[in-house]
């Protein structure tokens, strides 16, 4: 709004009126003269309601004086935006002064009464307030948890700090942590694992819902909405980004994406399965030899004939991903399965255990008094009866199998013969040709920025790399991500070249030279990063690929409104 006219010289007031802000109308008065300040607050108060039952609101104004014309902008220094369906409060960190959030239309116009301590506090339901944040961090992103102790309940919320639109205001958006997304073509049911009574959730196809966990499990089960309860999947975890397909009813199968958790929230994405989707395909292109193939420390096994294929995903999402490989009815060690790059190796056996290998069973041979003792097969000896004998008559005959673990399309194969011509050339396919090009490229982030021709910045376009993950070694081979508070200890010190970390309270022990942690939790640690630009071209005689990753991409486009006052 435009004033043409108005005597400065004598005290005036600019009387301001918000219309239908929380179902209410607001009105306040801003002195307006020469001597105001930069920076002035204003009150403002419901109106035709009684004093006893008035409700206040704070907005501010700025004034700059340029180009001979007066300019006072009135905003809010955070617009709180509460998506998260849930009835959250949040007050500053040492005041009773409190907003609610109950609406999903209107935000929250909030402000500090302090300007030295700028943090807030948030609740839900008849939860304790949560640790007290920052909202100055403009572009930061994170976790707040708020804890019902009489209902033992957790709830977790994303909190995002963006600059808006508008000069001079913060957008605070609060979102819930766990999202479910459901992009298969059927309607699906998902629950929480390891819930007593717990209650089944259906979901639409491409619908979108919050999810609120009432436990620390950290799995749900999933099932088809017209499937009964007992031929729900096994439960998967949803507090580590993979992807999992699980088996599904008559020999169907639903890919569960979990991702997020570090710059967004968590999202847990149903997909239909397609091809690609399975860890591996295993082909048994042996003349005689039947394949027992289970999840390491799983008491699942499966039975792949000569001459088969077979589609495998995990019998255990939550357990630890290592598939091992062995003959059919072999009470020998088994072999791990390459299942995660490009490779190829041979294993030689017995043909004791080949022959074995087609005897009916469950697929492990038990002889002797102590068949739990694994041994390998040149281990075998047989013991000497006292007959001289030729060397070659108690020589054992022994088979080779091959196995080459290659990429077929998105398709990860992994074949097993006794041919050695096919297996040379299966290895020899994925052989890449001597490159007569390549170029790599690895940026930690970058910026680009456009202006107009007075020399503004109008937009600013970014990548950046996300945040770096540490981990802990919590059994063998079996890495657990830490949480986002520790993570973000043991990161600030590791940019900062500190090598041993001791918190004044003792609750935080590490050694970052080690790479190991005593407290909170023991064992190995490890760092997870990845850069903002990654960059790989490679050309040979017959081949050429381009490897690209951008881990964030983010586009801020600024607008100004002011209000003139001339």
């Amino acid at each position: 709004m435009a004033i043409y006219s108005t005597d400065l010289t004598e005290p005036q007031s600019m009387k301001i009126q918000v219309k239908q802000y929380l179902s209410a109308n607001w009105e306040g008065h801003l002195p307006v003269s020469r001597e105001m300040k930069t920076t002035e607050s204003i009150t403002m108060a419901t109106k035709q309601v009684h004093s006893d039952q008035r409700k206040y609101l704070t907005l501010w104004a700025h004034s700059s004086s340029e180009g001979g014309s007066w300019d006072i902008l009135l905003y809010s220094p955070y617009w709180f935006v509460n998506k998260s369906e849930l009835p959250v409060e949040i007050r500053a960190s040492r005041s009773r002064k409190i907003f609610s959030t109950h609406s999903l239309s209107d935000p929250v116009l909030f402000t500090f009464s302090n300007s030295k301590r700028k943090k807030a506090k948030l609740r839900v339901f008849d939860s304790i307030w949560s640790a007290s944040f920052s909202l100055d961090t403009v572009g930061s992103s994170g976790v707040v948890t708020c804890k019902d102790e009489d209902h033992e309940r957790t709830y977790q919320f994303w909190l995002d700090i963006r600059m808006s639109h508008l000069p001079f205001t913060k957008l605070v958006t609060l979102t819930p942590y766990f999202l479910v997304h459901n992009k298969s073509d059927q309607e699906l049911s998902y629950a929480e694992d390891g819930v007593k009574a717990g209650v089944w959730v259906n979901i639409k196809p491409t619908e979108v819902l919050p999810f609120w966990p009432g436990s620390e499990s950290m799995k749900l089960i999933l099932r088809r909405s017209t499937t009964p309860d007992n031929l729900s999947s096994r439960p998967f975890l949803i507090d580590t980004p993979c992807t999992t397909v699980l088996r599904m009813e008559r020999g169907t199968g639903v890919t569960v994406q979990v991702e997020g958790g570090v710059q967004e929230p968590t999202t847990i994405t149903f997909l239909p399965y397609t091809s690609g989707h399975s860890p591996v395909r295993l082909d048994n292109l042996c003349d005689d030899v039947n394949l027992r193939i289970n999840q390491k420390n799983n008491g699942g096994r499966h039975l792949v004939r000569p001459h088969r294929s077979l589609l495998y995903t995990w019998d255990d999402p939550t357990a630890e991903r290592i598939l091992m490989w062995n003959l059919y009815n072999r009470n020998k060690k088994s072999f791990e399965c390459l299942i995660d790059q490009d490779g190829w190796g041979k294993v030689t056996v017995s043909s004791e255990s080949v022959n074995r290998s087609t005897l009916p069973g469950d697929g492990l041979y038990v002889e002797g008094d102590d068949a739990s003792v694994y041994s390998t097969d040149d281990e075998e000896v047989t013991e000497p009866d006292g007959l001289l004998e030729h060397p070659l008559m108690n020589k054992k005959q022994r088979t080779t199998i091959y196995w080459v673990s290659y990429m077929d399309g998105l398709q990860r194969v992994l074949v097993y013969t006794q041919s050695s011509r096919i297996a040379r050339a299966a290895a020899q396919a994925q052989v890449s040709e001597p490159a007569t090009l390549e170029f790599l490229a690895s940026l930690q982030g970058i910026g680009v920025s456009l202006v107009n021709a007075a020399y503004e910045e109008v937009a600013y376009l970014s990548l950046f790399s996300s945040p770096a993950r540490w981990e802990v070694e919590s059994k063998a081979n079996r890495w657990k991500a830490l949480g986002m508070e520790l993570t973000g200890v043991l990161e600030n010190a590791w940019k900062h070249g500190q090598e041993v970390i001791v918190d004044d309270e003792g609750t935080i022990q590490a050694d970052l030279r080690a790479q190991t942690i005593a407290k909170p939790v023991q064992g190995s640690l490890r760092r997870i990063h990845n850069p903002g630009l990654w960059l790989h071209f490679r050309k040979s005689d017959h081949h050429q690929g381009l490897h690209l990753k951008i881990q964030k991409i983010q586009v801020g486009v600024l607008v100004l409104m002011v209000l003139m006052v001339l």
